[in-house]
C-alpha cells in the first residue's frame, strides 16, 4: 500500500515538473525572441537576416510588443498553474521549477538557448538561405 502511494506521489511530482517546464518555456521563449529581434535589428548585419531584411522600425517594435504581450499572457498562465498546484496538491510550483532547472541546468536550458541561437543564426543569407527559392544551379 505504501509503495502504491509513493509511486502515485512520484508520478504527481513528475507530471507537475513537466507542466511547469512547459509553462516556463512558454514564458521564456517570447521574451528571448523579443530581445533577439530588438537587438539584431540594431546591428549592421540585419540587412542580411531573412526575418529582419524588409522590416521597418515600426514593424520591429510591433513584433517585439506582440511577443512580449504573448509572454505576459503566458506569465498569467504560469501564475494560474502555480495557484492550482498550491491549492489542490500543496506543491510549491516555484520550488519545483527551481529544482528542475537546477538539476537539469546544462541539459534543458543549454539545449533551449543553443537551439534558439542556431535557429536565429540560420536565417542569415550568407548561411545559404535563399528566401526567393531561385537557386543559381549553374554557379
Amino acid at each position: 500500500d505504501q509503495a502504491r502511494i509513493l509511486e502515485q506521489t512520484l508520478q504527481l511530482l513528475f507530471g507537475a515538473e513537466v507542466l511547469l517546464f512547459v509553462e516556463y518555456v512558454e514564458m521564456f521563449v517570447p521574451v528571448l525572441y523579443s530581445a533577439l529581434i530588438g537587438g539584431l535589428w540594431n546591428l549592421p548585419n540585419a540587412k542580411y537576416n531573412v526575418i529582419l531584411m524588409n522590416m521597418s522600425y515600426d514593424a520591429m517594435v510591433r513584433e517585439v510588443v506582440t511577443s512580449l504581450g504573448y509572454g505576459l499572457l503566458e506569465v498569467v498562465s504560469f501564475v494560474l498553474v502555480y495557484f492550482f498546484l498550491m491549492k489542490r496538491y500543496g506543491i510549491s510550483a516555484l520550488y519545483q521549477l527551481a529544482f528542475l532547472l537546477e538539476s537539469y541546468t546544462m541539459t534543458l536550458q543549454g539545449k533551449l538557448v543553443a537551439t534558439f541561437v542556431i535557429i536565429m543564426n540560420s536565417t542569415t543569407i550568407h548561411q545559404g538561405i535563399d528566401p526567393t527559392f531561385k537557386f543559381d544551379w549553374d554557379a
